[in-house]
């Protein structure tokens, strides 16, 4: 008896050191799966409609607040949030973010045009939520925690703590090393507990090959994917900052916190949307710009 809970033991002990050591192979094996789908998926447009989520308490309304763009083009990305026009302004707004493969700026008619710190691959940010690159993230700290099943995917679950205010969790698929889901605890010394902020893709479709894209994004605002187009024409001038003129329009800074940042749009049923709708994949023709014109 006494043998047999010394070997009972043993394998535990064994297999709860192979499973902790199986980051390296995970971060090594979606590096390698990352690099060949950017030789495959040179260019990647997608089209989204943004869409404010019913929360507990609130009656069930909901509406269309805008559209989201995306472009990605080897290392560099574009992404767009219109916004419709804002009640008390005439005008409708767009922010922009930009990687240029060094260095993101964060574009708006608010603040204008600004340099963002470096550190562009930020867990939480926008880019890597949207295009789910977690690979690329800063790792040396990561670590397996455990597994769970996500949008009915089997997950990997790694922390990575970035300083002592920030921890990240991922969820990555087992079987495609996709970003699933992310949350970001941050903690403040002046602040009793922690913030959260979590993200998460789901319903995941064929675009190309074996390469797939969610087609639903759970954020603070939910986002579903109309348009796809792989391997179009995108020019690089996307991604020159300096090529967008915009200045900062304090007029549309008071619209907003008049009415508040939500925008309803007459015409878009107030109701749920029981699921996400199925991604439309053109063939990958004509030039990317003109189609969102």
């Amino acid at each position: 008896m006494k043998f047999t809970l010394q070997v009972l033991l043993t394998v535990l002990l064994t297999a709860s050191i192979s499973f902790a050591a199986n980051i390296e192979d995970i971060i090594r094996e979606a590096k390698a799966k990352g690099a060949k789908y950017n030789e495959e998926v040179k260019t990647l447009f997608v089209a989204m409609d943004t869409v404010k989520p019913v929360t507990a308490g609130q009656s069930a309304k909901r509406g269309l607040v805008g559209k989201t763009l995306l472009y990605k083009k080897g290392a560099k990305y574009r992404i767009e949030s219109i916004i419709p026009e804002i009640p008390g302004f005439s005008k409708s707004s767009k922010n922009i973010s930009i990687y240029n493969g060094k260095d993101k700026w964060s574009i708006n008619p608010i603040a204008g045009k600004q340099k963002m710190p470096a550190g562009t691959l930020v867990l939480g940010g926008s880019n890597v939520s949207f295009f789910g690159e977690w690979w690329n993230l800063e790792l040396s700290t990561a670590k397996l925690t455990g597994e769970e099943k996500i949008e009915g995917l089997d997950c990997y679950v790694i922390e990575i703590v970035r300083t002592k205010y920030n921890s990240y969790q991922i969820w990555v698929g087992k079987n495609n090393f996709q970003l699933v889901r992310d949350e970001v605890a941050r903690f403040s010394p002046d602040v009793a507990g922690k913030q959260m902020q979590s993200s998460t893709r789901a319903d995941f479709k064929k675009i190309l090959g074996e390469w797939e894209f969610p087609s639903t994004f759970y954020k603070l605002q939910d986002l579903y994917v109309k348009d796809v187009k792989v391997n179009g024409e995108i020019s690089d001038e996307m991604f020159d900052a300096g090529k967008v003129n915009v200045e900062a329009d304090d007029d549309l800074q008071k619209a907003i916190l008049r009415q508040g940042t939500t925008v309803k749009t007459p015409g878009f049923p107030p109701k749920p949307v029981p699921h996400a709708p199925e991604v439309s994949l053109p063939a990958p023709t004509g030039d990317t710009e003109e189609t969102v014109k």
